[in-house]
């Protein structure tokens, strides 16, 4: 990289010389008569570094280092006094200027080189130096950044620590204690005849207990594995509504449920059906356990080019603000622990939507809640 140096001189027969002396070298030179001439070559330009003369008129050196100094961004150039004084008061002064060197005339050549050499490489090192500080310097705040990102982060994780095990605590004592408590009853011989409600108690917790598992199981192998756990096909989400309707007739027969099902071709998607066919189940579930005795319950398959829309109403009390503000979140229920809300459930449905490229949605009707989940016609790229 070529040096570009500026001489300064009232004696232009000096500047000659200089320009003699420095031209093997290669580099850029530029020259001005005086003081003022050399105050806007500065203001206007880089330089590596600065011969001046000290003795000119009007502006004598001293006073020109001093005010190229001051020149915001132009302090750091290094400037090299040419003096025909050798005595030790005019030398001080000279770095108390802000000079870094001196050359006396008449100049020896290899001298004068060899200094403008030696400022240059360490204005250049300088310049490197302070460079290399400013990525540090960036690196620094971006790491500090992410630390504080990362502390942030284990606080949310230590309070989603603290929700999760209040909520394994529940969702696994809560069955736990069904079970024990029917077992210390069915020990008991004048509980024999009520062996009916007894049985009915420990089916509902086993199948409670084993429904939380199995959903905590394929959350665990979506956020681990993530698409890797999935199989793509070509599958009838017709087909899986259809299923999950035949294994919930005996609750919708308690509750006096209606379903009704709008359905429009296309209904065909592309995507993993055990996991699908889990994730409409759990919609599904929901819905019926918070709709009103006696209402009705809709299922909507509307498909078009590109995606195709399944949506699931109920007629209830629809979703709480709370509720709302938490359902897609893991371990925090709408509601503390109201029935078997396991805070799982719509978490594990947003997630599995969302690997498969599709997008899901909640709110509540007039006449009570509902979900509603698009699905790609085909796999995304």
């Amino acid at each position: 990289m070529k040096s570009r140096i500026l001489i300064v001189d009232d004696i232009t027969k000096n500047i000659q010389l200089l320009a003699t002396i420095l031209e093997p070298t290669g580099c850029e030179i530029e020259f001005a008569t005086n003081g003022y001439e050399a105050i806007d070559w500065v203001m206007n330009s880089d330089f590596d570094l600065i011969l001046l003369d000290v003795m000119m008129p009007d502006k004598n050196g001293y006073m020109v280092c001093a005010e190229i100094k001051a020149i915001p961004g132009k302090a750091d150039i290094p400037i090299i006094f040419l003096t025909a004084k050798n005595d030790l008061d005019s030398i001080t002064k000279g770095f108390d200027m802000g000079a870094v060197d001196y050359v006396t005339k008449p100049y020896n050549s290899k001298e004068l080189l060899a200094r403008i050499n030696t400022h240059v490489e360490l204005k250049r090192g300088r310049a490197q130096l302070q460079k290399m500080n400013e990525i540090l310097e960036v690196k620094v705040r971006e790491r500090t950044n992410e630390l504080e990102m990362a502390r942030q982060q284990l606080e949310t994780l230590d309070v989603a620590k603290t929700e999760f095990l209040k909520m394994i605590s529940h969702e696994v004592r809560t069955p736990l204690n069904g079970i024990l408590n029917a077992y210390w009853l069915l020990k008991e011989p004048s509980n024999g005849k009520n062996l009916d409600k007894l049985f009915q108690v420990l089916d509902e917790s086993v199948n409670r207990l084993e429904k939380y598992s199995f959903t905590a199981l394929q959350i665990t192998q979506l956020v681990t594995l993530k698409e890797k756990a999935l199989h793509f096909t070509k599958i009838s989400l017709h087909e899986i509504v259809e299923s999950c309707v035949k294994s919930t007739e005996e609750e919708f027969s308690n509750k006096g449920l209606k379903l009704k099902i709008l359905e429009t071709e296309p209904n065909v998607v592309f995507g993993d059906k055990m996991y699908l066919k889990s994730g409409i189940m759990q919609i599904f579930d929901n819905a019926i356990e918070y709709a009103l005795e006696n209402t009705t319950v809709t299922i909507e398959i509307k498909g078009d080019k590109d995606c195709v829309l399944l949506t699931f109403k109920n007629q209830g009390p629809g979703f709480s603000e709370k509720a709302l503000k938490n359902l897609f979140r893991p371990f925090c229920p709408g509601e503390e622990f109201v029935n078997n809300n396991s805070g799982l459930g719509l978490f594990f449905v947003k997630l599995l939507v969302h690997l498969h490229s599709g997008t899901i949605n909640v709110g509540n009707t007039k006449e009570g809640a509902f979900v509603e989940i698009a699905l790609p016609i085909e796999k995304s790229a």
